[in-house]
């Protein structure tokens, strides 16, 4: 082989690899030329600096040592952790890396229910598609009780679903109806009975991870409980609440008076699911252990020293 077209083909080889997407098996049979000969045609554009590769610590997780130990530990199938930085850079860095690997994970004809709250709006401003899908995502749960920012709610499902060129459903329903005749007749709407069919189909669900404080009003569902039930949930345990269920710090699920009212997917059903949980910061150590403990997510992404603080509230030895 000349020189020329050694040179030829290694920037096909680069071209096909690195924009193409393609693997070295795949390259191997378009060119003509074996597997190892496409991995030394790789190299050499390496060495040459044809292709530079650089690792930004500020986008990857940088403790691949304490993701084997939250998946191990907890049983997970992937944990993703971020480096830590100022708080605005930590939800920054964790919504890119929840962004990227959702983009990952997605497929022809997926169905994504999401739930709502500025960490999901936050990670779907972050996804920059690699692909158009057919992709079809779901409102999870009802719309707060605040008339303002109900398009704010609206527009997470809209806005995931419209970088694909995909499908979206979204809840046209408060999140708590308490009236059980009133309820019963807003599920025979189609935007809302159908709209919980499709999510009951959902391939993953993707959540933020809430941490419980009787004071807290941003909680929406603690507007509808009385002082003497938000008292209750604090006398047993509540430290978190996914979709408005919530939970001890031993992932024990505790019930309210409000459950039966909430418009959304039920929790049993959403956990049964592939569930993505994301969150960061100090106040969600607690409430993420306790939803680990009770086996609600199958993924985590969540930044490095919120990470390193559940494994000492846990109790769990870190061996570097």
């Amino acid at each position: 082989m000349s020189f020329e077209n050694q040179e030829e083909l290694m920037r096909t080889c680069v071209d096909y690899y690195y924009n193409r997407g393609m693997s070295q098996s795949e390259i191997a049979k378009k060119t003509y030329i074996s597997r190892s000969s496409v991995c030394r045609l790789l190299k050499l554009a390496r060495d040459k600096n044809i292709v530079q590769i650089t690792v930004n610590e500020k986008r990857i997780s940088c403790c691949s040592v304490l993701e084997r130990i939250f998946e191990q530990e907890f049983g997970l199938d992937k944990a993703i952790i971020t480096f830590t930085n100022s708080q605005k850079e930590t939800a920054d860095l964790v919504s890119e890396a929840a962004s990227h690997y959702i983009d990952n994970c997605l497929k022809e004809n997926s169905i994504i229910a999401i739930s709502r709250g500025n960490t999901m709006k936050n990670v779907v401003k972050a996804i920059n598609p690699s692909r158009k899908l057919s992709i079809s995502v779901v409102q999870l749960i009802g719309l707060m009780n605040n008339p303002e920012k109900n398009d704010d709610e609206m527009e997470i499902a809209k806005t995931f679903a419209s970088k694909y060129g995909g499908d979206y459903y979204n809840l046209y329903s408060p999140f708590i109806i308490e009236d059980q005749k009133v309820k019963e007749v807003f599920l025979q709407y189609a935007a809302v009975g159908k709209t919980l069919e499709m999510a009951e189909k959902a391939d993953m669900v993707i959540t933020s991870i809430g941490a419980y404080s009787a004071d807290d009003k941003h909680i929406i569902s603690n507007s509808y409980l009385n002082e003497e039930e938000k008292k209750d949930l604090v006398v047993k345990g509540a430290i978190g609440l996914i979709c408005g269920t919530y939970y001890d710090g031993n992932g024990t699920v505790i019930e309210t008076s409000i459950d039966k009212y909430i418009i959304g997917l039920d929790f049993k059903k959403i956990i049964e699911k592939n569930v993505i949980g994301i969150a960061y910061g100090p106040t969600k150590v607690l409430p993420v252990l306790g939803a680990l403990r009770g086996g609600f997510i199958d993924v985590l992404i969540i930044d490095q020293l919120t990470a390193l603080n559940i494994l000492i509230e846990n109790g769990t030895t870190i061996d570097y």
